[in-house]
């Protein structure tokens, strides 16, 4: 924030400890407070400082910034390359590994502050662990922004103040309902699985239960895995939250000029893009997951022409990869690129419908290792209210259970998956008042039993969709399938009696029964201490670092430089002695003319000598005394120096003063050197060397006042000062 050339209030990027403002600035600082608007009260000490010239204004030791949304995924912003920065990148003297943790665990807990102090991390520094933080994790779907204060000295973050979508009562509800529905999903996934197979499983849920948000409001993983809706950046970021959980590394993949997001996961150590936003088609339709942008190149993204805008290919990556990471070709030209059908798994297989064809097919950990024809469909839609058929199939097929459902234009047939040479059977017809509004484009059936379908007259068309119970389950007892412990969930499972559909719930950890904290090592100004927690039920050890209290207690010692010897400034800690700070202090140069204040009086540089035969004029008083003692000598910055001159107007108009004792070694009185000194009554001049008086030396001193001088110059000394504005009442007398 500039005011003008000569003023720079202290920033982020430029902090100040003071600030000067030159006089002849003030009219341009008025300015520009009117223009925008500032406060008169916020800039007072600044106003008052160009009033003064040379008056300093000490900044506050702690200012306030405010962090907005604008690179938080989760609000809509996207990746810049400074924020896609892994925090292991960032170097510091400070412990951004704490600070890191620190900070989590404050979002964790919604809380409102965390205090950053003894973890020295600087402003930039703050910002990029907030931001990978955050950016990273898809559960702070509730996170907003935030602001601080920080040092202005050093540029070191203070305590944070974080800001939520709402208050910790109702985002506490949204986190389980979160929680719940990842463990629904993650828990159809079979531990057999290849990362291969959990990368498709994924991308066809998400394509089969979310839906492009057309308001371009959502963007969190929340509103894709909860609310069922979310644009690109709710897609990604759901898509990388759940990989996560399945442990495959998952990043985000921003573009600025696509204004867009995908993801870039690792299966086998290769790098590969999937863009589960282009493989859910828009609009909406039910029961259609593609797979054309699943497990690809970025050679094969770019060729397409879809994530190029203008030339430019510029992504960015949330880790820190690079476009070269995703070389491989593998699944470029792999055979699922033209299904438009959702795979299902049962017992071991694969289902789906493939050309008007349903396919069972078997992967490993690379792909497909098998494949089988179940069922030759042989359905051709009919052109609505015309003649002929459309080239292709449109009803997809879902597995639900141990049963393969699939469409025809007018009703939907299932297949025992257990017994998959008996007959099928219809389980859906269009009712009567549907027929006449078009053919069945896809449909799909929820965790619930209720069927979705869609109704178009072409697939060309956006279909409007209809639902209503399919199947309502019966379910079993609950099994646990995995007992929970104190730091990891549960799981348990019930089973429908009539269809074999499974569903999924976490128990949640029972968490650890922690005793009380005790120091296993005691921190001191440099080094972290330690301290510990048991849990009283499997025994874990929970260890915690204990900052470094820092040097606390500092005490600056300062040794002044003189003309012969440098000086030096020492701060060191009260509590180690270890020394903080050692500056050495340039010895003062000498200089004619230069004025120099020793107790009460002031002094001006006649001759610049340094070996004891310098000389100085007295010029004028520090402050009023009565008494003024003119000595042979002083000793300034550890020289000592002959007076051999009274200045010009000395003591002029010194009202206060009533006596004046001038040394051995003046030689000269300037002009009006005591002139206006009303009160002055007694002159004693010790020394028998002045040689010249200024003119009005005496003017106006008391008008019975006496100067006494040396008897042996008593004469000369008459002659010298006759004249010299004093009254014919004063006297000259021999001492």
């Amino acid at each position: 924030m500039l005011i003008n050339t000569e003023c720079q209030y202290f920033t982020e990027q430029f902090p100040l400890s003071i600030i000067i403002i030159k006089t002849e600035r003030i009219k341009e600082i008025m300015k520009c407070l009117l223009l925008r608007k500032w406060t008169i009260c916020f800039f007072f000490g600044l106003l008052l400082s160009s009033m003064l010239p040379g008056f300093q204004v000490k900044a506050e030791e702690t200012a306030e910034a405010v962090l907005d949304d604008s690179g938080i995924l989760q609000s809509g912003g996207l990746l810049q390359e400074e924020e896609a920065l892994s925090p292991l990148r960032v170097r510091s003297s400070g412990n951004t590994a704490g600070a890191r943790k620190a900070l989590t665990n404050a979002i964790d807990r919604i809380a409102s502050t965390v205090d950053l102090t003894s973890y020295q991390i600087t402003t930039s520094e703050l910002k990029s662990l907030l931001s990978s933080a955050v950016n990273n994790n898809p559960k702070y779907f509730y996170y907003k922004s935030c602001s601080y204060t920080y040092s202005p000295s050093n540029n070191q973050a203070k305590v944070v103040t974080l800001r939520y979508s709402g208050s910790a009562a109702a985002i506490r509800p949204q986190i389980a309902a979160y929680e719940q529905a990842v463990q629904n999903i993650l828990g159809n996934v079979q531990s057999s699985w290849s990362s291969f197979e959990k990368a498709m499983y994924v991308n066809d849920y998400l394509a089969l239960n979310c839906r492009y948000d057309s308001t371009y409001s959502k963007y969190s993983a929340y509103n894709a895995l909860v609310e069922g809706t979310a644009v690109c950046q709710g897609y990604g970021l759901a898509y990388q939250e759940l990989m996560g959980r399945l442990n495959i590394p998952c990043q985000l993949v921003s573009s600025d000029p696509l204004n867009h997001a995908w993801n870039l996961i690792q299966i086998n150590g290769s790098w590969y893009h999937v863009d589960v936003t282009w493989n859910d088609p828009v609009s909406d339709r039910p029961g259609r997951a593609r797979h054309l942008y699943l497990l690809k190149s970025t050679g094969w993204f770019q060729s397409t022409g879809k994530h190029i805008q203008n030339g430019k290919t510029d992504y960015v990556y949330s880790n820190g990869a690079t476009d070269a990471s995703a070389s491989s070709q593998v699944y470029d030209n792999y055979f699922w690129n033209d299904i438009d059908s959702p795979f299902g798994y049962y017992n071991g297989s694969w289902y789906t419908n493939n050309g008007n064809v349903l396919y069972r097919y078997q992967f490993n950990s690379t792909g497909m290792t098998g494949s089988s024809i179940l069922k030759a469909l042989n359905q051709r839609w009919p052109v609505f209210n015309g003649s002929g058929t459309w080239g292709g199939t449109y009803g997809g097929c879902i597995v639900y259970g141990s049963k393969l459902y699939y469409a025809s234009p007018t009703s939907i047939q299932v297949l025992d998956l257990t017994n998959p040479a008996a007959a099928e059977k219809t389980v859906f017809t269009l009712p009567s008042d549907q027929q006449n509004r078009g053919y069945i484009y896809g449909f799909h059936i929820d965790s619930d039993g209720k069927l979705f379908y869609g109704l178009s007259d072409s697939p060309n068309t956006a279909p409007v969709t209809y639902s209503q119970p399919l199947h309502t389950h019966t379910y079993g007892s609950w099994t646990v399938t995995k007992a929970a412990t104190c730091t990891e969930n549960g799981q348990r499972q019930q089973a429908c009696t009539d269809c074999g559909t499974v569903k999924t719930e976490s128990i949640a950890a029972t968490g650890h029964l922690y005793g009380d904290w005790k120091i296993t090592k005691a921190a001191t100004c440099t080094e972290n201490g330690q301290r510990q927690q048991v849990c009283s039920n499997c025994k874990t050890a929970k260890t915690e670092s204990i900052a470094a209290t820092g040097h606390l207690h500092q005490k600056t010692t300062t040794t002044a430089a003189t003309f012969k010897k440098t000086g030096k400034t020492v701060v060191t800690c009260q509590d180690c002695n270890t020394v903080l700070k050692s500056k050495t202090i340039a010895k003062i140069k000498c200089k004619k003319g230069k004025t120099y204040t020793v107790g009460n009086y002031k002094y001006k540089i006649v001759s610049a000598k340094t070996n004891g035969k310098g000389t100085v004029s007295f010029v004028g008083l520090a402050k009023n005394v009565k008494k003024v003692t003119i000595g042979d000598t002083v000793k300034i910055l550890g020289v000592k120096f002959k007076i051999v001159q009274i200045g010009d107007k000395a003591l002029k108009n010194q009202t206060s003063v009533t006596s004046v004792t001038i040394g051995k070694n003046v030689t000269s009185i300037g002009k009006e050197a005591f002139y206006g000194t009303k009160k002055l009554k007694t002159i004693t001049i010790k020394s028998t060397r002045i040689t010249k008086v200024g003119s009005n030396a005496f003017k106006k001193v008391y008008s019975k006042a006496k100067i006494k001088v040396p008897k042996t110059k008593l004469k000369k000394y008459k002659t010298l000062m006759k004249s010299k504005g004093q009254k014919s009442t004063v006297k000259i007398a021999g001492n």
